[in-house]
């Protein structure tokens, strides 16, 4: 049921970050590119305006093994925003650590796809029919984790129909695997993600939670 996994890469501003221009006052060793497997997680973090020597920090402690406040939507929030573009209403938060978070719900369109155009998984875009949403988008990014799915939900009666079709993408893992693509109660949709780690060699479960309460959806994630 996994279908091709999301590259990082793909919702960083196109181009490459170059650590160019350094100062005496900049250690030297922040002119060390990260290893391949973060330097998508590091131009994440560049264009969310996150300072050079914490993203140097924070991927040294990825590279360790250990974990950016980000990882949890429980964790401390220090600043948020939130702003809608065509594809969708995103919510950006920093945490204590300097991390940040991104989640986005794809922005549907009003009125329902004709029967000939809707299948029961296909993924044609988002719309909403009266509170009823179809085929609407999940996604949750934090530089070395990205989690997507796509879902039915209805913010009348606060319930969540259908989850579908998931994508992922673990920088530093040796494996990942799908565990559950799930609706553990009425108006929750789940993904859980089984990550083997190669650097410290450990295993984990990423997990993105989508909920419906009080007509309104909101993300979730935590590993």
């Amino acid at each position: 049921m996994k279908r091709s996994t999301k590259s990082l890469s793909s919702i960083v501003i196109a181009g490459t970050i170059l650590v160019t221009g350094l100062t005496s006052a900049i250690p030297a060793q922040a002119a060390t590119p990260p290893p391949a497997e973060y330097a998508s997680a590091q131009a994440f973090l560049n264009q969310y305006g996150v300072p050079l020597a914490t993203q140097i920090k924070l991927i040294k402690t990825a590279e360790a093994g250990g974990k950016w406040d980000s990882l949890s939507s429980a964790s401390k929030v220090v600043a948020s925003r939130s702003y809608t573009q065509q594809d969708g209403t995103y919510t950006v938060k920093t945490y204590e650590d300097g991390s940040i978070s991104v989640v986005r719900i794809e922005n549907p369109t009003v009125g329902a796809l004709s029967p000939a155009v809707a299948s029961p998984d296909a993924i044609t875009g988002c719309t909403n029919n009266s509170g009823a949403h179809t085929g609407c988008k999940i996604d949750m990014w934090v530089g070395t984790v990205a989690l997507d799915f796509y879902a039915n939900f209805n913010t009348n009666n606060n319930t969540v129909t259908k989850v579908y079709s998931p994508g992922w993408s673990i920088a530093g893992s040796c494996s990942t695997s799908l565990i559950d693509l799930i609706r553990p109660a009425a108006n929750i949709g789940r993904e859980d993600v089984s990550a083997q780690m190669c650097v410290v060699g450990y295993s984990t479960t990423f997990f993105l939670q989508l909920k419906v309460s009080g007509g309104v959806p909101t993300e979730s994630w935590d590993s």
